[in-house]
This record gives C-alpha cells, sequence and structure tokens, in this order.
C-alpha cells in the first residue's frame, strides 16, 4: 500500500513513519499468533494501550535456521563449572529440595532392610546345619530343635516383604515431589527470560531441559543418600558376616575390586558423556516435532511437508546413531564389570569353598550362608557402581540445568526501578536515537531511528520485510532494550520503569 492509501486508511490525523533499513535475513520468523492471544503486563501492557498496537512474540524459525541452538548463559553463575564446585552445588540442590519426612523413614527402612537380609542368609545356613546333622547323627527333635530359628526366619521374611511396600511408597512420594519442585523453579526462571532468549533457542529443547534433566536430575539426588548409606552398610555386614563364616574365602571373594573400580569409573565418564549427547539429540527429536505440529498451518502453506518430515527423520536417525554408540561401549564395559565380579571370581571361588568342604574346614550350612552373603555383597557393590555412573551422568545434565536456573534476563527491572501505575500514564511515546541489533548479528536492524507519538495518534511504520517494524514494537514494548539510544513514555526511558507495574 502507498503512504497515501495509508493516510486515507488510518484517518486524517494519523502519521506514517517508513523504515529504510534494508531487509536483513532473521534467525527466526515474524509469523505469530492473533495479538490478543498475549496477554500483556507492566509497561508491556502501558506501552500497547498507548500506541495502539499488541506485539505478538514468533514461535518458530523460518526454515534452515539455526533452531537448535543450545541453551548457553555467558552470564550463568560461575560456580557450576568444576567438577567439585559441581558436586558442591548438587549438593546444596538437594537440600533445598529434598523431602526429608519421607527420605528419612525410606532411608531407615532400607538400612534395616539390608541388616534383615544379610541375618536371613545366616539363619538359613544355620538350619541348614542343624537339619543336615539331624540327618547324619539320626537322633534328635528336628522340629523342636528347627522351630525356633524357622520362627525367627519367618518373622524376618514378613518384615521384609512389609517395608518393601512402605519403602517403594515413600520414595516414590519423594521422587515425585522433587521433580515437580525442580521443574517449578525451573520454569520460574524460563519465565524470566528476555524474549530474545527463546527466539534463539529451539522451544523443544528447552521443554526437554524442563523435563529430561530435571527427572534425571532428581533420579540421583533422591536415591542418592539412601543407596549410598545402605549400600555402605551392605557391604560392611555382609564382609564381617562373610569373615565368620570362613576368612580366606572372604578375602578371595574382595582380591579383584581395585579392578572392578577402575572398570566403574570408566563406565561412570563414558555414560557420563554419552548420556548428555543423548538428552541432546532428544530435544532435537522432540523440537522438531513440537514446533512442526504447533505451526502446521504454516508449514502447510509453504508446502514445506516433505521438508519437516525429512528433518525428522534425520533428528531421529541422529538419536538412534547416538543411542547405538551408547550401548556399544556402556555394555561392553559393564559385561567387562559382570564377567569380572561374577563369572572369573566364581569358578576359583567355587573351586576352593568345595575344598574346604572336603577338608571339613566349611559346613553346607557356613557355605549357603558365605554365598549368600556374597551376593548381598556383590548387589552392594552393582548399586553403588550405578549410583557413581548415575552422578556422573548427572554432572553432565547439571550444567545446563543450573546455567538455565541460574541465568539473569538482559531485559529485566533494575532494583531501583520507578513505579508505572496505569492512572499516571499520560501516553507521550518517544524514540530517540534508536539503535539496534540483535546478539546473532553483527548488522544493525535499526539504525538512529527518531519519532514520537502523542497519546490518541494513530502510527502506521512501512517499510520491506525484515526492515525493523516488528523490531520497533519490541522495543515499545520492551521486549527488548536498544544497545543505543532510548524509548520513553512520558519522558521516561523504558529501562527505568518496573516492569511488574500495569
Amino acid at each position: 500500500m502507498q503512504p497515501d492509501g495509508i493516510q486515507r486508511a488510518l484517518g486524517p490525523t494519523s502519521t506514517w513513519h517508513r523504515l529504510t533499513t534494508p531487509a536483513r535475513a532473521q534467525g527466526y520468523g515474524h509469523s505469530a499468533n492473533s495479538p490478543a492471544s498475549w496477554p500483556t503486563l507492566g509497561v508491556h501492557s502501558a506501552v500497547g494501550a498507548v500506541t495502539g498496537v499488541a506485539v505478538a512474540r514468533s514461535r518458530r524459525g523460518t526454515p534452515g535456521s539455526n533452531r537448535w541452538a543450545r541453551c548457553a548463559a555467558p552470564d550463568a553463575s560461575k560456580d557450576s563449572g568444576t567438577g567439585k564446585a559441581l558436586i558442591s552445588r548438587l549438593l546444596r540442590e538437594f537440600r533445598e529440595q529434598a523431602q526429608p519426612r519421607l527420605l528419612i523413614p525410606a532411608t531407615v527402612i532400607s538400612m534395616s532392610l539390608a541388616g534383615v537380609a544379610s541375618f536371613r542368609a545366616c539363619l538359613t545356613g544355620r538350619l541348614l546345619d542343624i537339619a543336615l546333622g539331624i540327618a547324619q547323627t539320626g537322633t534328635g527333635d528336628a522340629a523342636r530343635a528347627l522351630a525356633p530359628l524357622a520362627g525367627l526366619y519367618l518373622a524376618a521374611a514378613l518384615y521384609g516383604y512389609i517395608a518393601n511396600v512402605f519403602q517403594s511408597i515413600l520414595f516414590a512420594l519423594a521422587r515425585w515431589k522433587m521433580s515437580m519442585l525442580m521443574r517449578q523453579n525451573l520454569f520460574k526462571a524460563l519465565m524470566r527470560q528476555e524474549v530474545a532468549f527463546f527466539e534463539q533457542n529451539s522451544s523443544g529443547a528447552l521443554v526437554s531441559r524442563l523435563t529430561n534433566d530435571t527427572d534425571q536430575l532428581q533420579n540421583v539426588l533422591n536415591r542418592a543418600p539412601e543407596t549410598l548409606v545402605t549400600n555402605l552398610m551392605r557391604l560392611t555386614v555382609s564382609l564381617v558376616l562373610m569373615a565368620q563364616q570362613h576368612k580366606l574365602l572372604t578375602m578371595a571373594s574382595v582380591a579383584h575390586m581395585p579392578l572392578a573400580f577402575l572398570l566403574v569409573k570408566k563406565t561412570g565418564q563414558v555414560v557420563g558423556r554419552y548420556g548428555l549427547l543423548q538428552n541432546d539429540a532428544l530435544a532435537r527429536v522432540n523440537g522438531v516435532a513440537s514446533e512442526a505440529i504447533a505451526n502446521v498451518r504454516a508449514v502447510q502453506l509453504a508446502g514445506a511437508e516433505s521438508t519437516e518430515t525429512k528433518e525428522y527423520d534425520s533428528a531421529t536417525q541422529n538419536y538412534l546413531e547416538v543411542i547405538q554408540q551408547t550401548v556399544y561401549k556402556e555394555t561392553a564395559l559393564r559385561f567387562l564389570s559382570t564377567l569380572l565380579n561374577d563369572a572369573l571370581a566364581d569358578v576359583p571361588l567355587l573351586c576352593l569353598s568345595c575344598w574346604f568342604i572336603a577338608k571339613g574346614e566349611l559346613t553346607m550350612g557356613q557355605f549357603y550362608a558365605y554365598r549368600t552373603l556374597l551376593w548381598s555383597y556383590r548387589r552392594g557393590f552393582r548399586e553403588l557402581a550405578d549410583l557413581f555412573t548415575g552422578i556422573s551422568r548427572a554432572q553432565a545434565v547439571s550444567r545446563r540445568y543450573f546455567d538455565l536456573k541460574d541465568r539473569e534476563p538482559r531485559v529485566r527491572s533494575e532494583a531501583n526501578a520507578l513505579p508505572l501505575p496505569k492512572s499516571a500514564v499520560e501516553g507521550h511515546l518517544k524514540l530517540d536515537g534508536v539503535s539496534f541489533h540483535y546478539a546473532d548479528q553483527d548488522s544493525w536492524e535499526l539504525q538512529d531511528v527518531s519519532f514520537c507519538v502523542e497519546p490518541g495518534e494513530v502510527v502506521a511504520l512501512v517499510g520491506a520485510s525484515g526492515a525493523g517494524k516488528s523490531t520497533v514494537l519490541k522495543l515499545c514494548a520492551r521486549l527488548a532494550d536498544p544497545q543505543e539510544g532510548s524509548v520513553q513514555l512520558d519522558g521516561k526511558d523504558l529501562r527505568e520503569l518496573n516492569l511488574q507495574d500495569g
């Protein structure tokens, strides 16, 4: 439409401004939903009412644009980078999000279950020795001899079943509560960010951070204290009771532990590295799907169905390749650990046990108790190894979680920001020497733009696609801040006003 046409359409008291900034390719689209669907608050509301326009945020990048930029946060807290600082930060996060009323009873129950399991192993061995002794001598009342120990075993078994039910309920409640708290905190941090942050990062990737990363973190943080305490107790009790059955066998059982620890450390490093790649690849898959579906009208209008399908196929294929690499390496390392702990160690231990039994230095009951305690010991070692692996993965994931949680928005109200009650707004809007460029661009989107809008005046911005019309509206609604110049409302720079007032 020509300027005179715009003048006639808007009325004789309207003004128009032509933006002559050359059109530039954007890293995101300018299409949006109906302005009425976007609520505005504070400064955004006041400026929207004055100018008679509403600013709608773009939801999607243009085809071929970099929609998968990782959520980098250069202004994030510096203590979330190094290993020791990261572990310390994870511990602080656990203290903030933990549910002690659920976790403490669950951990106590878990510790008691570990002790009861070892107690049952010893009772079983003792029952076997008594039964074999009666069978060999042919004397004694088997029922009277076995009844007390059998009663203790039954009581221990019933306690184990009941305690397992309560433990599972308590840990499940604690897990879900912690997960929801972490999601709430991360979502709150995301809602504080400026619009440019969401334009530079895929919504699918951000949703993945909000769901997958928080779930992985809470899985480690929620079970870490219980797993650590319970399995250290299981290892200690099992070793002590194994030594009571036969000291030499016990020493032979733990001789290979140094090599097993090295394999666990290597497995943790591999899982941590590839776990992060899995999350990134899955975020891309979710991002392609969610953004294509959310913008299906634009996709069909552009005839880009096949393009989106190919992009989704490429994302899923990349995810499968990462999964394959993870499965190959993690399975190989876990197989070596299992082979070392079970297969290779079991054969000499079984032969050694049979030799001691033949020499009369080990009874069948002691052998059974020793084997059961050895399984308990190995279970404790495996669960501690899994905990170490989980912590390695959590360290990689937590860097991004803390980066997002700690990120300070570039558009925010200062501590001394002025209040802006709607009743006090007169409606004088002024752009004074405004220059602006996007973070991922070197050239100016707007340069030295100045004009005034009086209360009740209707203004049309005219220019080619990409000339900066939407950018002017974003600056007026303070969805972004100019690098040079100022946007003023009633003579006050918008950067001096409180965004939340209105």
